[in-house]
């Protein structure tokens, strides 16, 4: 549910009285649903593995589930923005890098 709040919180109903609605809540509950199939199917899958092949991870479990909370701040914190494509920053950058490519070009 941090994951979700975090990356779409655009899903979760700002005010008391929107989570009483159904088409929102169902959006949320659903796409919850999902999250949490993947986590325990992925979980299923690895200790499957390392089971047949017999092998133990060499890191405890807190190192683990510290790793997977700390991987969704570094996420929103390194995930690349949309450029501008209109507007003083857009002309900037165009004139700015007109003059650096022309002279890279043949």
């Amino acid at each position: 549910m941090l994951y979700l709040y975090v990356v779409r919180h655009s899903l979760f109903p700002r005010t008391t009285a929107e989570w009483t609605q159904i088409n929102k809540v169902v959006p949320l509950a659903s796409q919850c649903l999902v999250q949490l199939l993947l986590i325990v199917m992925c979980f299923a899958i690895g200790r499957g593995l390392g089971g047949i092949v017999g092998i133990k991870p060499p890191i405890s479990l807190t190192w683990a589930l510290g790793l997977s909370f700390l991987a969704v701040p570094l996420c929103r914190l390194i995930a690349i923005q949309p450029l501008p494509t209109s507007g003083p920053a857009a002309k900037a950058r165009v004139e700015k890098g007109a003059g650096e490519h022309a002279s890279d070009a043949p």
